[in-house]
């Protein structure tokens, strides 16, 4: 998908409006959003005359958050929009909010998982630049897309051009991230309805795939079916030949612990050692905290999970 983004000096030639640099996540998450409906020429400016008779779309500056008006600003003092836990909404959620159903039919979304997909993507990548942009955010050990967006905004000692292809280049940086997301999340539900079916045929313990599937466990973990309160393990085919066995943890909370963890005895092993322990010809390798282990063929993976299943 193209992401057309240019800088444009032209206040008439711009389509949309936002502040001066230094940029902020929020408005470069914004500006990124749109480009998936439009080619973006933005003009960016606080003077507030130009901003008020502005004809396209203005966002993260103006004072007013008015959908229909296509103004997008967080702000001012009687905006409360904010999420049910309590985060308040910036510009990029603002037009995630308006815009995402649209940007999902270019996808080919499936209409049943558009409300999904639009959440995912909200919950787990823009309500995290709503909150760094509100001071809402409890920041952690690792850094954060809003403070990897800031590295693109000039340095004091480089030269003003910068300031633009500053942000240029976080826009672009934010719409591929955007862009991968969206499929992520599509294909992760529409993942989750290929496990939930073969939940609904599985009996026993033990659920077989034909194919790795992302979210696979976490699909077990959130299905009401009454088998998947009932299955320790998921076997799927890997890249290399071999075949997968996966311990499936007790609840989504608990995504370290197990169920019912591969015996100890196995665990560490590997090659004729684990076959010789285990007594299942084809058992390549058991990881040592019991999660995860792997086997020559599905017959062999099927065999290792029943047996742990039921010592």
């Amino acid at each position: 998908m193209n992401h057309t983004i240019q800088i444009s000096d032209a206040y008439d030639d711009a389509n949309v409006l936002t502040h001066t640099a230094p940029h902020h996540a929020d408005e470069i998450f914004a500006t990124a959003i749109l480009s998936f409906l439009m080619p973006i020429r933005v003009f960016r400016s606080r003077d507030r005359e130009k901003i008020a008779a502005f004809q396209g779309f203005v966002y993260d500056v103006g004072g007013v958050y008015e959908a229909s008006q296509k103004r997008f600003d967080h702000h001012q003092k009687d905006f409360v929009k904010c999420r049910e836990n309590g985060i308040k909404y910036s510009s990029a959620g603002l037009v995630w909010e308006h815009y995402a159903e649209e940007i999902l039919e270019l996808y080919n979304c499936p209409p049943e998982y558009s409300i999904l997909v639009k959440k995912r993507v909200d919950q787990s990548l823009l309500m995290g630049v709503d909150a760094a942009d509100n001071g809402q955010s409890e920041g952690g050990m690792q850094m954060s897309v809003s403070l990897a967006l800031d590295l693109f905004n000039k340095n004091w000692d480089e030269a003003e051009e910068s300031a633009t292809e500053g942000f240029l280049k976080a826009c672009a940086y934010a719409a591929d991230l955007l862009h991968r997301l969206i499929l992520s999340s599509i294909s992760l539900m529409k993942g989750r309805s290929c496990v939930e079916n073969a939940i609904r045929q599985n009996k026993g313990s033990v659920l077989i795939l034909p194919q790795y599937i992302n979210g696979m466990t976490e699909a077990v973990l959130d299905s009401e079916s009454e088998q998947a309160q009932n299955i320790l393990y998921i076997i799927f085919p890997n890249r290399s030949g071999n075949w997968n066995i996966r311990a499936v943890p007790p609840s989504k909370q608990e995504p370290m612990k197990q169920r019912k963890p591969l015996p100890e005895a196995w665990r560490g092993l590997s090659g004729h050692k684990l076959e010789e322990i285990c007594g299942i010809k084809e058992a390549v390798f058991c990881h040592a905290s019991g999660f995860f282990a792997v086997a020559g063929s599905e017959e062999a993976a099927v065999r290792m999970a029943e047996k742990a299943s039921i010592r």
